[in-house]
């Protein structure tokens, strides 16, 4: 299982590093805080469905990101704290991910 943590350099972290990781088999853990993604970057994690963890507090994704990530089955935790995914979306989320710990403060 493989550990990606983009925290330290999240300033110069888009779409494209995170797309980057296609080659990366058995991703368990992604951390993208801070860094500019937005949901074309969550779509190509669909991929790794192997993903236990994936923080992306202080991100500009929305609900459609949301969206798309409730299609990994294996996730276990999920950071969304001060990003644009709503309320209602996370609601509807966790009765779609019940084996997923998704934290939205």
């Amino acid at each position: 299982m493989h550990t990606v943590d983009f925290r330290p350099i999240a300033d110069s972290v888009d779409d494209s590093y995170v797309e980057r990781l296609s080659g990366l088999s058995k991703l368990s853990d992604l951390y993208l805080s801070g860094c500019g993604v937005t949901h074309r970057a969550i779509k190509s994690l669909l991929e790794h469905d192997s993903l236990q963890t994936v923080d992306l507090q202080d991100t500009t994704v929305n609900d459609t990101a949301l969206e798309l990530l409730t299609q990994l089955d294996q996730l276990k935790l999920l950071v969304l704290t001060g990003t644009n995914v709503s309320t209602e979306a996370v609601q509807l989320a966790r009765k779609k991910m019940i084996n997923t710990r998704i934290i939205k403060l």
